[in-house]
C-alpha cells in the first residue's frame, strides 16, 4: 500500500515552488526567514495569508533554516505525511470494519485518488496534510480510550486535537464526529461521555470563532465577497455536487477553481445540484440500516460542511481538491465496503478474482492519473497555463503568470500578461500596479505614471479609498526613484 502511494506521488520530488502562497507562507515570510526565538514566538500570535496555522509555520521555520529555499525537502516531507495519513486511514478503516479487505481497498483509494494531488504536490497545502494527520491520530487515541479507559489515551487524544487545530481550523468537526461515533456504537451518549467531549467542544468553538474573525471577507469589492444569503445556499449545493461527481469520475480536473461569474438557482449546474443532493439523501435514508454506508456518508457530510462556502471565507477559490482531503475518506470507506460486499456475493472463486482484478485496474488507473497531475505542479508557468486550459481566461491566472515573470526579470512578458489580465477584468487593480512597476524598470516613465493613475482610479471604484490615498503618496516617491 505504501509502495503504491510512494511511486504514485514520487514525481512531486522534482517540482519547484510556485507563486501561489509559497512566497507569502514560506519563501518571503519574515517570521520564517528570521531565525530567532522572538520570531518563533510571534508565529503563534500571527496569521499568515488570513489563516491561523502556527504549527505549520513553525515547521516551515525549522525547515527553512535547515534546508533553505530548496524545494526537495519540503516535497519529501509532504509525501511522507501523505503516506502516514494513508497508514492512519487504513488503521481507522480496519478498526471500524474489522475487515482487512475493506481497510486495504479504502485506504488505497485515499492514497492514489487524483483529488489528493493538490494537498501533496503544493507545499503551501502542508496544513491540510498536517491537520489530518493529527485529526486521525486524535480520533484513534479516543477510540482506544473508549475501550481501555486509560487517562493517558484521553490526554493524548486531546493533545493531538490541539495540534490539529493549530495546523488548520477545519479540525473543529472532530467533536461532532466523536459524538456521532459514540452514539453509533452504543445507541446512546451518557453524561460521563458528554463531559469527556466538552473540552474538545470548547477548543473547537474557540478556534472556530478565532478563524472566522480572520478569514471571513469583510472588504467590499472583493471577488470572493458573499454575504449570508440564498446565494450561499445555492453555492453550497453546487460545491457538494462538484465534489461528489469528481470524486467518482476524476477526469478533466483543473488545478485551481475560481468563483463563478454568476450564481443563479435556475442555471442548469445549480438546479441539477439540488436534484442530485436530495436524491442521494433519499437513498441514504432508504439504506439507513446499512451501518458502513451511513458511517461513511455522515463522515463525508460533517467534515465537508465547513468548506462548502455556506460561510463566506476569504479567498478566490470556490472549490479546491485539498478541501476534501479529509472528507473524501468517508466515501473511500464506502468504496472499500462495496469492494468487500462484491467479493462476498456470487460464485466465490470467479467473483472474487474478477472483483480483485477490477479493483486493481481502478487503483492503477487512478494512480496513473495522479502521477500525471503531480507533474502539472512542476512550476508556476505549468500550473497557471493548465488552469487557463481547463478554466478558460481568468484575470487571476494571467496576473499570476505576470507575477512569475516579474520576479524573474522578464518585464516585457510581465506587461503582456498584465494587459491580458486587465482585458479580462478591468477592475483587477494589482495588475495595473505590477504593470506600472515593470514599466518603470524598463524606463517607460510616462507610461508607468499613466498606468499608476489607472490603478488609483480602479481602487477608488472598488471603494478602497484609504488604500488609494496611501498609494497616491507612493506615486511621487516612485517617480523620484526612477
Amino acid at each position: 500500500m505504501l509502495i503504491v502511494g510512494s511511486v504514485t506521488f514520487s514525481p512531486i520530488l522534482k517540482n519547484s515552488f510556485i507563486n501561489w502562497d509559497d512566497p507569502a507562507q514560506l519563501l518571503e515570510n519574515p517570521l520564517v526567514r528570521g531565525f530567532s526565538a522572538r520570531n518563533l514566538g510571534k508565529i503563534f500570535t500571527t496569521s499568515v495569508v488570513s489563516e491561523y496555522h502556527p504549527l505549520v509555520t513553525a515547521i516551515f521555520f525549522f525547515e527553512y533554516h535547515l534546508f533553505g529555499p530548496n524545494p526537495y525537502p519540503y516535497h519529501l516531507h509532504s509525501l511522507i505525511l501523505h503516506l502516514i495519513n494513508g497508514w492512519l486511514v487504513f488503521f481507522l478503516f480496519y478498526r471500524l470494519s474489522d475487515k482487512i479487505p475493506v481497510a486495504l481497498a479504502g485506504s488505497l483509494l485515499f492514497l492514489v485518488h487524483p483529488f489528493q494531488v493538490q494537498a501533496v504536490a503544493w507545499i503551501s497545502a502542508r496544513k491540510d496534510l498536517l491537520f489530518i494527520c493529527f485529526y486521525l491520530a486524535s480520533f484513534l487515541s479516543y477510540y482506544f480510550f473508549q475501550s481501555d479507559k486509560k487517562k493517558s489515551l484521553y490526554l493524548l487524544s486531546l493533545l493531538f486535537f490541539i495540534c490539529a487545530l493549530l495546523s488548520k481550523a477545519l479540525a473543529i468537526t472532530l467533536p461532532v464526529i466523536l459524538l456521532l461515533w459514540i452514539y453509533s456504537e452504543k445507541k446512546r451518549i451518557t453524561s460521563r461521555e458528554l463531559k469527556g467531549i466538552l473540552p474538545f467542544i470548547f477548543l473547537a468553538l474557540t478556534t472556530g470563532w478565532f478563524a472566522l474573525r480572520m478569514q471571513v471577507v469583510r472588504e467590499p469589492g472583493s471577488a470572493a465577497h458573499l454575504d449570508f444569503s440564498f446565494e450561499n445556499v445555492i453555492l453550497m449545493f453546487g460545491n457538494c455536487k462538484f465534489y461528489l461527481l469528481h470524486l467518482i469520475l476524476p477526469f478533466n480536473l483543473s488545478p485551481i477553481y475560481i468563483f463563478p461569474k454568476s450564481i443563479n438557482f435556475w442555471e442548469p449546474p445549480f438546479f441539477f445540484s439540488f436534484f442530485l443532493i436530495f436524491s442521494l439523501l433519499i437513498g441514504l435514508w432508504l439504506y439507513r440500516g446499512n451501518r458502513s454506508l451511513v458511517r461513511g456518508a455522515v463522515f463525508f457530510i460533517i467534515t465537508l460542511f465547513p468548506v462548502l462556502r455556506f460561510i463566506p471565507f476569504a479567498g478566490v477559490e470556490v472549490v479546491a481538491h485539498r478541501f476534501i482531503y479529509l472528507s473524501g475518506a468517508g466515501l473511500f470507506y464506502i468504496g472499500g465496503w462495496i469492494f468487500y460486499r462484491l467479493m462476498r456475493q456470487g460464485p466465490r472463486r470467479i467473483r472474487r478474482y474478477g472483483i480483485i482484478i477490477l479493483w486493481t485496474a481502478i487503483i492503477l488507473s487512478l494512480a496513473i492519473l495522479s502521477a500525471h497531475r503531480c507533474r502539472l505542479w512542476k512550476d508556476s508557468p505549468t500550473i497557471w497555463n493548465e488552469a487557463i486550459k481547463k478554466q478558460g481566461k481568468s484575470e487571476l491566472f494571467y496576473h499570476m503568470l505576470a507575477d512569475y515573470y516579474f520576479k524573474r526579470g522578464n518585464f516585457q512578458e510581465t506587461i503582456e500578461f498584465c494587459d491580458r489580465s486587465i482585458i479580462v477584468n478591468p477592475a483587477m487593480a494589482y495588475s495595473y500596479l505590477l504593470k506600472a512597476r515593470a514599466q518603470l524598470i524598463l524606463g517607460e516613465r510616462e507610461e508607468a505614471k499613466n498606468t499608476f493613475e489607472e490603478y488609483i482610479l480602479v481602487l477608488n471604484k472598488l471603494g478602497r479609498w484609504e488604500q488609494a490615498r496611501r498609494e497616491e503618496k507612493q506615486l511621487k516617491k516612485f517617480m523620484k526613484v526612477f
